[in-house]
C-alpha cells in the first residue's frame, strides 16, 4: 500500500545495455475491503485476510512482431523489479499458423493460514502448470475459466494463486474469466452467499484485460458504441473481452449462475433464458464477429451449457443458439471440478457432421477440490456426453491450434478414496490419496481432435442494436 505510482519500462533485448528506451505511466487503484469485516457473521470469519493492496496496470505502445523485449515494473525509482537482468518476453510473429496454449480452471484453494494456502496452490496448481510447461515448452499463453480462488475477498488466496503461476507469468501472457467464487460470499465466512463485491473489484484488480468488451462496443453504427450502461456496465467492464491469436479469436464472457442477478438498475432478478446482462454479451459477441474474419472461434466462460453436475441444457438455449449463429467452434468452461467433453452440438442436439456443431468442454480442476458426476442428472448428461472423468486434481489442458484443426491434451491426477469414503468433504483431504501412476489422460487418448472443420457464421442479416440510453 506504499507504492502508488505505476511505471513500466521496456526495450528490445537485442542491444540492451541497461537503459530502457520506453517508459509508460500506468494506473494504480487501491483495493481495501477491511471495513467489510465488521459485517461478517460466519463462524470461520477469522480464517480470511482482507489485507489491502494497490492494483497496478500499464500498457506498452505498439510492439513489433517476433521481437524479444526486456522490461521492468515499479514506481520508476528504487522500488522496481530487476533492471540488471530483467525478465523478457517475445511477441508473436506477424503470421502465426499454429500455436498451443494452456487452459486451467477452478484452481480455488483456501485455508486457515498463509502456509496452508500456499502449500495447496503449490502442490496442485503449481504442479499442474509446471508439468504442462515441461511437456509443452512452447505454450503461447495461459487461459483460466475462473474460480481462481475460493473467497475473492481473501488476499492470501490471490497471493498464493499467483505465486504458483509466477515463474511462467514473467514471460507468458495470461487471460482469465471470472467465476462465481470471484463474486459470491460464503456462509462459513460472510454469513451468506450474497456477494460483498457485486462488481468483482477484487478480481478485476488482479487481471489487466483489453478494453474492447460490452462496456466499449457492440451497439450503434457498426457496433462501435457501448452496448451496456449502469450496473451491467460496471459488472462487465474489466472481465468481459476478446483477444486474437494467430487465426483464432477468443471471447471471454462473464457467465455463471450469478450473472443473471443484476440488471441495469442493480435490481435482483434471476433467469437463465432471458436476462439482459447475458443477452448484451451475446449481442456484443455477434457485433464483433459480424466483420471478424478469423478462422477459429473460441468462447471461455466459467459455467457452460453442457455440464456434469447441473446438466440442464434447456436453460441455456439462448446461449447455445447464439453460439450456433456465431459459428463458435469450441467452448471452454469449468465450475464442476470434473472433466466432461460433450459430443458435437448444434441446435441443442448431437450432430456428427464436422463443421456444423460446437464442442463444449468442462475442464478438470487445477486445484484439489475434485467432483463427481451427480446421478440426478445422468439421464440428461448421457445424451450429450462423449467422455467424462471425475475424481481428478491438479488438471491441465493444452490446446493446439493450426490450419488443419483444433486438438487437446488433457491430464490430471486420479484420487483414490481411503476406507470406503465415497465423496470429498470440505477440509478432509487426508481421506484420499493420489494414484501412484501420476498424471493420466482425462479423455479417450492423450490427444483428442476437437474439430478439423471451422464453423460457418450466420450473421449476414443480423443488425447492430441501437445504443442504450444512460439512465439519470
Amino acid at each position: 500500500m506504499t507504492i502508488h505510482t505505476s511505471v513500466l519500462n521496456y526495450a528490445k533485448k537485442d542491444g540492451f545495455n541497461g537503459t530502457f528506451t520506453e517508459t509508460m505511466i500506468g494506473e494504480s487503484t487501491p483495493i481495501d475491503q477491511r471495513d467489510l469485516y465488521e459485517t461478517f457473521t460466519g463462524q470461520y470469519k477469522n480464517e480470511v485476510e482482507l489485507t489491502p493492496i494497490i492494483s497496478h496496470k500499464a500498457e506498452t505502445g505498439i510492439l513489433e512482431p517476433d521481437i524479444e523485449y526486456v522490461y521492468s515494473v515499479g514506481d520508476g525509482g528504487i522500488n522496481v523489479t530487476d533492471i540488471v537482468n530483467p525478465p523478457s518476453f517475445r511477441t508473436p510473429a506477424a503470421n502465426v499458423n499454429e500455436f498451443s496454449f494452456l487452459w486451467l480452471t477452478d484452481a480455488q484453494g483456501s485455508g486457515k493460514d498463509v502456509e496452508t494456502v500456499y502449500r495447496k496452490y503449490e502442490q496442485y496448481t503449481g504442479r499442474a502448470v509446471e508439468t504442462a510447461f515441461n511437456n509443452h515448452p512452447d505454450l503461447s499463453f495461459i487461459l483460466s475459466t475462473g474460480d481462481n480462488v475460493d473467497f475473492a475477498f481473501d488476499t492470501k488466496e490471490w497471493d498464493a494463486y499467483y505465486n504458483a503461476l509466477q515463474p511462467y507469468l514473467y514471460n507468458t501472457p495470461y487471460y482469465s474469466a471470472t467465476g462465481n467464487h470471484e463474486y459470491e460470499g460464503n456462509p462459513r465466512i460472510t454469513g451468506s452467499w450474497d456477494s460483498i463485491d457485486p462488481y468483482m473489484i477484487t478480481a478485476k484488480g488482479r487481471i489487466n484485460v483489453p478494453k474492447n468488451g460490452p462496456a466499449y462496443q457492440g451497439a450503434g453504427t457498426n457496433g462501435l458504441e457501448p452496448i451496456v450502461t449502469g450496473a451491467i456496465k460496471q459488472r462487465l467492464d474489466g472481465n468481459t473481452y476478446y483477444f486474437e491469436y494467430g487465426d483464432a479469436i477468443f471471447f471471454v464472457l462473464d457467465y455463471s449462475d450469478n450473472t443473471s442477478n443484476i440488471d441495469e438498475t442493480g435490481d435482483q432478478g434471476f433467469s437463465f433464458s432471458s436476462d439482459k446482462a447475458i443477452n448484451d454479451q451475446l449481442y456484443w459477441m455477434k457485433s464483433v464477429l459480424k466483420t471478424n474474419k478469423k478462422k477459429w472461434r473460441f468462447v471461455a466462460m466459467h459455467q457452460g451449457p453442457y455440464l456434469g453436475r447441473f446438466a440442464q441444457p434447456t436453460y441455456w438455449q439462448t446461449v447455445t443458439e447464439a453460439f450456433d449463429e456465431c459459428g463458435i467452434d469450441v467452448v471452454l468452461s469449468g465450475h464442476d471440478h470434473l472433466y466432461l467433453r460433450a459430443k458435437l452440438m448444434y441446435n441443442n442436439q448431437v450432430t456428427t457432421i464436422p463443421g456444423t456443431g460446437t464442442t463444449y468442454i468442462t475442464g478438470g480442476t487445477a486445484g484439489y477440490e475434485f467432483g463427481t458426476l451427480y446421478g440426478q442428472y445422468n439421464n440428461v448428461a448421457e445424451t450429450y456426453t462423449e467422455k467424462y472423468t471425475d475424481w481428478v486434481v491438479s488438471s491441465y489442458h493444452v490446446i493446439d491450434v493450426n490450419e488443419s484443426g483444433i486438438s487437446m491434451t488433457a491430464k490430471g491426477i486420479k484420487m483414490l478414496p481411503i476406507d470406503g469414503i465415497t465423496e470429498q468433504q470440505e477440509d478432509h483431504e487426508d481421506e484420499f490419496k493420489e494414484d501412484e501412476s501420476g498424471y493420466r489422460s482425462l479423455d479417450v487418448s492423450s490427444e483428442v481432435v476437437l474439430t478439423n472443420t471451422s464453423r460457418k457464421k450466420n450473421l449476414s442479416s443480423w443488425k447492430y442494436p441501437n445504443s442504450p440510453v444512460e439512465k439519470p
